[in-house]
Order: structure tokens, then sequence, then C-alpha cells
């Protein structure tokens, strides 16, 4: 699989982003979005599936994830969704196609919240960030869980070794595709000094959990696009009920329920996830 990377103005920042190029372009451009504290090369494994089926993917690193810029400059989760619509512009003016989002987690949050911005083939979200407003409501008032979480994570490191020993005993970190955390440790790592820290600091990744806002809840309702959302059993971000509201406005939507995997899914099973994805993007196109 051929890639190569370049960077995206964005405001006063860069975002770096990242060009998956197919054989043949049978298929519309892929456009994914990763979730908080991962990168875009994270997910390079599906990257290869869709590539090797005859899709060009395009991905970017978030502000403050990876190799993009950092700043604690943002408010709310729109901040994300300006990153991913100014992704969409220059690659539908690089194509002059619509293109297929995905996104995991914030990503697949960001994606829908960029669709209602853009004409977009269609959406498919991996366990969205996708609370209604009582539960948003909830974490805020009990200062949202994950931020505090973030700002106690360790961020330095000696070696990569010892982040591999620690992480692969994590639950969140245990089922993962030995692929999918070799090129996690790869990405979301930076060498400095004599050791190795983490790309995104710690303070920005509380931030973004102390961005989510209840005002999201409408953008994301009113969504007249087909949709695909895939989420998991007991996800605590996507509901039974959020997925079948989103998916009850275009009669080529649906949703679906992993059966065995974590929010992490996409790094857990990510044969099964980069089927999905081909499999609806050829609903979409007849093919």
């Amino acid at each position: 699989m051929q890639w190569d990377a370049g960077d995206l103005p964005f405001r006063e920042h860069t975002l770096k982003r990242y060009t998956f190029h197919a054989a043949s372009n049978a298929g519309p451009p892929i456009l994914f979005f990763h979730a908080t504290g991962y990168s875009a090369l994270t997910y390079r494994t599906l990257f290869q599936k869709w590539s090797d089926a005859g899709h060009d993917v395009h991905a970017l690193d978030f502000l403050g994830h990876g190799q993009s810029s950092k700043s604690h400059a943002f408010s709310d989760w729109f901040f994300f969704r300006d990153q991913a619509v100014g992704l969409i512009d220059a690659v539908v003016a690089e194509t002059n196609r619509r293109p297929l989002l995905v996104g995991h987690s914030l990503g697949g949050a960001s994606a829908l919240l960029a669709a209602r911005q853009r004409d977009v083939l269609g959406v498919v979200a991996l366990d969205p960030v996708v609370l209604g407003p009582l539960s948003i409501q909830l974490i805020r008032f009990f200062d949202a869980p994950l931020a505090k979480v973030a700002e106690k994570r360790r961020a330095d490191f000696k070696d990569l070794n010892v982040v591999r020993r620690s992480y692969r005993r994590s639950p969140a970190f245990k089922q993962w595709d030995d692929r999918v955390f070799a090129d996690y440790l790869d990405s979301c790592f930076v060498k400095q000094g004599d050791g190795f820290t983490l790309a995104l600091p710690p303070q920005i990744e509380a931030r973004v959990f102390r961005s989510l806002k209840p005002g999201h809840w409408s953008h994301y309702r009113s969504l007249q696009h087909p949709l695909f959302i895939f989420t998991t059993t007991g996800s605590d971000v996507c509901p039974v009920r959020s997925a079948r509201a989103l998916c009850s406005k275009h009669p080529l939507s649906e949703w679906k329920l992993h059966g065995s995997g974590s929010h992490f899914f996409p790094m857990e099973d990510p044969e099964q996830t980069a089927e999905e994805v081909l499999r609806f993007s050829r609903k979409l196109t007849g093919g």
C-alpha cells in the first residue's frame, strides 16, 4: 500500500493528513477520523483493507493528536467538526467525488457533525459519542470522569517496551489486534530526550472530554444522510435508542451491534470492521 503524508492548514494551526492510494479507484474516497487519544495511523490495518478494495483513504490527526499542532484553544466538538470539514473540502477539490465519511468515537461524532455541512455519500460511525442531552448534562455535572482519568495519565516512558508491557495488561488494550497495537505505539508516542512521551498531552485529552456539550445532539438528530451506526453491546457512548433514532431518517440507513467487542472493537477486530464499511459502501453505490 502506497501512502504519503502532508500538511492541512486549519486556522492558525497545521494538521497532519495522510493519503493511502488504491491501485484502482473503483470506489468512492473514504475519509477517516480517529478517536480521542489515538492517531490516524493507529487504524492503518483498516486502511489497507479499504485501499486493497479500490478506495483511496484520506485521514488526519486531529489537533493535539499524532503529528498535528498542539492547542488547548477549543470549547466544544464543533472544533473537531471543522477540521473534518477542512479535509472534506480538500479531498473534494482534489477528486471531484463525494466521499464516504468513517469515524470512531470522537471521530464518528465529528463525521456526523461534518455531514450536516457538506454533501457526502454517507457516514459510517463506529461507536460514536452520540449521547442525549440529559446524559451529557450528568457527565458535565460530575466533571467528566474520563477527563479526570486523562489528567492523571502517565505521559512519559523510558522506552516503548515499558509501554508495551504495561498497556497490554490493561483491559482497554488487552484484546487489540497485534498489528493495530504496533501502529499505535509507532504513531501515538514521540521521542523526547532519552525516552518517549504521549503525542497527545493529557491536559488536551482532558479538555476534549470536558468539551462535550448537550447541544451536539440536535445536530446529529437532524441528519438526512445515509448512516451506518456500528456500535457494540452495552456501549457507554452510543445507546441503542440513539443509534435507532439517527438511522430513522433515511431508507438506506442502518445500525448494527458488534457482538463481542468493546468500545475499541475497530482495534480489536479490524477485519470485520473494515468489511462492514466496505459492505455499506457497496450498498450506497450499488457495487
